[in-house]
């Protein structure tokens, strides 16, 4: 008997340009589509598109949202969820001329985790990032960046406020703390794809990416999901070791 192949699913917000969104389908290849529809933009392209991949999909649904991050991650997240039960491999369109509904969708797609693809990128096909995976020190400095400075401060600002953030919400008393950010930023939230830097004058700027973006709207969460044992750990190295955190 021939194993039945695994279904695709493809969800993308339809108001980017039509030719990316098809390169989309060709590499997911999806038998199921949903196209989101925020704000009325894109409306005009979705069936061109359903006529064109028709061949390939047996069903291609819409659905009209708000330009609203929590309402399209919610609603993005649902999908994922729904396309896993069925069985089915998930890719989300991260691209969209709105970048916090980028950052939505980036946001879903690592929560429930499918396959991000960002249609008109030389690398369509994006590496997923788990962010459990991230220790709490980086995750803090997303979501102090984001929080604080608008998505962009000068690097002293912000290691001085990570630091004051740690000791006042987690009690971590940390000594080197502007190495420590660095060390995190070029270490672990730049090779991630989550801040971009950039040197002006004598300053060092740091800035969210649309995915560190989206990571950092979540951050509570993610803090709250860290292993207990972890954060045991990870803290106890903080009061006694702290250099052993910067060689991590």
């Amino acid at each position: 008997m021939v194993p039945m192949l695994q279904e695709s699913a493809l969800i993308f917000a339809a108001d980017i340009d039509v030719q990316n969104l098809l390169d989309a389908f060709g590499l997911s290849s999806p038998r199921r589509a949903v196209a989101l529809i925020i704000d009325g933009q894109g409306r005009e392209n979705v069936e061109q598109i359903k006529n064109q991949v028709k061949w390939m999909t047996k069903s291609f649904n819409s659905i009209e949202l708000r330009r609203d991050f929590e309402l399209v991650f919610d609603t993005v997240r649902e999908l994922i969820q729904n396309y896993i039960d069925l069985g089915c491999n998930v890719y989300v369109s991260i691209s969209s001329s709105f970048p916090e509904i980028s950052a939505a969708l980036y946001a879903a797609t690592m929560y429930k985790g499918g396959t991000p693809l960002a249609p008109g990128s030389p690398n369509m096909q994006l590496p997923m990032l788990r962010v459990l995976m991230l220790p709490k020190i980086p995750l803090y400095i997303l979501k102090v960046l984001h929080r604080d400075f608008n998505g962009i401060a000068i690097q002293q600002d912000l290691s001085r406020r990570v630091i004051e953030t740690l000791r006042r919400e987690e009690n971590m008393e940390r000594k080197s703390g502007s190495a420590l950010v660095n060390y995190y930023i070029n270490k672990t939230l730049k090779p991630l794809g989550l801040v971009r830097t950039w040197t002006e004058g004598k300053n060092l700027k740091i800035e969210l990416t649309n995915a560190g973006l989206a990571v950092a709207k979540r951050v509570e969460d993610y803090i709250k999901l860290l292993p207990k044992k972890e954060k045991k750990e990870e803290e106890e190295k903080a009061r006694k070791k702290p250099s052993l955190v910067l060689a991590r």
